[in-house]
């Protein structure tokens, strides 16, 4: 079974189109972060430069409310599109975490005269 299939059935998650759009919107969404970082200058014209090899996703997020400071709306868009992965992360953890599961047997659950 593929990873667009569903765990019992043949019926596609996503499917070629959903697939496409997904990747068109991850793409999309890096492109405006990288191009907001670029025109406003982040995080060097804020005073926070990232010199590490890794690690500066991490400090750009640590530093981003500087950008709240300044209060434009560019700064505004940067600080949304930096925080919108983890956000989703969040979510979706929630969203998994405390969702109603199946306990196992339906014997187990039944509630009653036998």
């Amino acid at each position: 079974m593929s990873f667009l299939q569903l765990g019992t059935g043949d019926r596609p998650i996503l499917g070629t189109g959903g697939c496409v759009l997904a990747l068109a919107g991850i793409t999309g969404w890096i492109g405006l972060e990288v191009w907001l970082d670029e025109r406003l200058g982040w995080p060097d014209r804020y005073s926070h430069p990232c010199h590490l090899v890794r690690g500066c996703w991490i400090h750009d997020l640590w530093f981003s409310p500087a950008l709240l400071r300044h209060g434009g709306a560019l700064e505004m868009l940067l600080f949304a599109t930096m925080w919108t992965p983890i956000l989703i992360a969040i979510a979706v953890t929630v969203r998994y975490r405390w969702s109603e599961r199946p306990t196992g047997d339906a014997a187990s659950t039944h509630i009653g005269p036998e």
